[in-house]
């Protein structure tokens, strides 16, 4: 082989050896890049669960308070026993 040839040839190596790293070196920012998208995506996430919570409790808040309304308006049972006995359902449909 000629010496021109030889030295072409071990440029075209070293042009390949370097067109290699610098695609390694892209395919590592690839990953690092992923792995952030993941950490934010996670992290997101997390934070949308953690607002939806606290939705959730503060309608749980919202219903108890209604429910401790409902529960002012329900007559007290000492109401329900000074009612006089009212008849049966069978008495009052056949009048028994």
């Amino acid at each position: 082989m000629s010496d021109s040839l030889q030295l072409e040839n071990q440029q075209l190596r070293e042009a390949v050896t370097e067109r290699d790293r610098t695609i390694q070196q892209l395919q590592n920012r690839l990953f690092e890049q992923g792995d952030v998208m993941n950490a934010m995506a996670n992290q997101l996430t997390s934070q949308m669960t953690n607002q939806k919570m606290s939705h959730i409790e503060e309608l749980l808040i919202q219903q108890n308070a209604q429910l401790g309304d409902l529960q002012k308006r329900l007559p007290s049972p000492e109401a329900d026993e000074s009612t006089p006995n009212k008849r049966s359902l069978w008495h009052r449909l056949f009048g028994r």
